[in-house]
């Protein structure tokens, strides 16, 4: 635990989690969102004020912060390395009611906990749950890649289910995922299938005839691969990633937008001694796309070529 002030500024490069006292000055200007940190502040209408205080130049009242709520978010945060909770991480841009109700009661009896970003300004329809889920919005879009790393600093799962909201989950999903999370493990994939049961993904290989990853059996009936296995990538449409290694590595690079950097992380876990591992007993159904296809017309195929040259720049094709 530290206050906001040069300790800060060393804590995050002991890649520890933390739990940051905020006082005169606002954390996020110095924990990086990559950073397992929560805040715990006084809460005052002139907190992050950046100056001397005028209400007690001595002492400050945004220092007043009592001894239980700092001992709760201490508890809290060491809870999310030892125990074996489970975080669903939803990222929403223009959701679509229906679908989204569809994949949160899908997921909602297999998870500890529901973190949904809204990302951008858009409405934000909230369909009635019997269940209650944390709520993070962006006034700006993000994209994928710092809106999941966004939602991981507001959940408190030993591991983060990262799903799309137009993926409904088999009712023993998560249980099946969480069986694969075995030593070393960084990541489990799924086994995904369109509406008609068609496969979506089966795991993932690089394809040089795409000059790219392409997922395995996509639009075949039957899978190829029946049983667990190390894959070099997984789609993070549906995966598990276990917290002490998703942030080990840093999260997501924030230069990806909304694609290529579930890839890009597989790869950085693989270099870094981490196992990624394909689930074919973990199933669900995944409409694909439907997020992406409310971005601007042209914006979508930008996108993919941007994080392509990107992946490309950083890895290489054998990776």
């Amino acid at each position: 635990m530290t206050v906001d002030s040069s300790h800060l500024h060393i804590a995050p490069a002991l890649q520890k989690p933390m739990v940051v006292v905020g006082m005169a000055t606002n954390p996020q200007l110095r924990a990086l969102p990559q950073v397992d940190y929560s805040t715990v502040s006084a809460g005052l209408d002139c907190q992050f004020c950046s100056s001397a205080c005028r209400r007690d130049a001595v002492h400050p009242p945004c220092g007043n912060i009592h001894p239980e709520e700092l001992a709760k978010a201490t508890k809290e945060k060491l809870d999310a390395y030892r125990g074996e909770s489970v975080s669903a991480l939803i990222p929403l841009y223009h959701p679509d009611p229906s679908r989204l109700k569809r994949c949160l009661n899908a997921v909602a009896r297999q998870v500890d906990e529901i973190v949904l970003g809204l990302d951008g300004a858009a409405e934000y329809p909230e369909p009635k749950m019997p269940f209650s889920c944390k709520r993070v919005r962006s006034d700006q879009r993000l994209g994928f890649a710092k809106m999941m790393n966004l939602l991981a600093r507001h959940s408190t799962g030993r591991y983060l289910l990262l799903l799309n909201d137009d993926v409904m989950l088999d009712r023993r999903c998560v249980r099946n995922i969480k069986k694969s999370m075995q030593e070393q493990t960084a990541v489990v994939g799924s086994l995904l299938r369109y509406p008609d049961g068609r496969i979506q993904h089966g795991g993932m290989l690089w394809r040089s005839d795409l000059d790219a990853f392409d997922h395995r059996d996509r639009f075949s009936r039957k899978p190829t691969i029946r049983r667990r296995c190390e894959m070099p990538t997984v789609t993070f449409a549906a995966a598990l990633v276990r917290r002490v290694a998703f942030y080990s590595l840093r999260g997501f690079d924030e230069r990806y937008d909304c694609y290529w950097e579930d890839v890009d992380f597989c790869v950085k876990a693989r270099q870094a001694g981490w196992k990624v591992v394909y689930e074919p007993r973990a199933t669900g159904i995944h409409e694909e796309s439907q997020t992406s296809a409310r971005l601007p017309t042209g914006l979508r195929g930008e996108m993919w070529e941007a994080g392509k040259r990107l992946y490309l720049s950083k890895w290489g094709r054998d990776a």
